[in-house]
């Protein structure tokens, strides 16, 4: 069963089992090594685990500290609203890129969306599907481009 809150449109997507589990997670003490240890285990030297997409997102901003007034294309060109403030925020440029279609939401190419300006490109996955992404990753990394996976 689902756990409901007050409101009856909002639901979370968990079971009861899962949200104890969570809950005992959260105020269970581990060693901080240990833990770290264990998802680069998992996730591999490269991933970092965030609160959210957005703070982790506003992290990477912050450290890759781009050139003020840079690119940054979001693919497909539809996020939520905040993605797009904290890209403003850190002086940057937002530039989204219509989708081919409701069937396609990633262009072939990048060609043609990219300028000397563009350093960053943000791949959305939305709606609950996953895109074939492949060849604009491999696009955007042979052009220099950092590339962000939002999941």
């Amino acid at each position: 069963s689902e756990v409901l809150l007050r409101d009856p449109r909002k639901t979370l997507d968990m079971s009861w089992i899962d949200l104890l589990v969570s809950l005992k997670a959260c105020f269970s003490r581990k060693d901080r090594r240990r833990v770290e240890k264990e998802l680069q285990e998992i996730l591999g030297a490269e991933e970092i685990v965030t609160l959210s997409v957005r703070s982790g997102f506003d992290l990477l901003l912050s450290a890759v500290a781009l050139p003020k007034g840079s690119e940054v294309l979001f693919v497909p060109g539809i996020t939520i609203p905040s993605m797009v403030q904290l890209v403003e925020a850190h002086g940057l440029q937002p530039v989204g890129v219509d989708p081919v279609s409701p069937q396609k939401m990633l262009p072939a190419t990048l060609e043609q969306l990219v300028t000397p300006k563009t350093k960053m490109v943000v791949i959305s996955h939305l709606f609950g599907s996953i895109h074939r992404a492949d060849h604009i990753i491999k696009e955007a990394k042979d052009l220099g481009l950092l590339v962000v996976e939002d999941c």
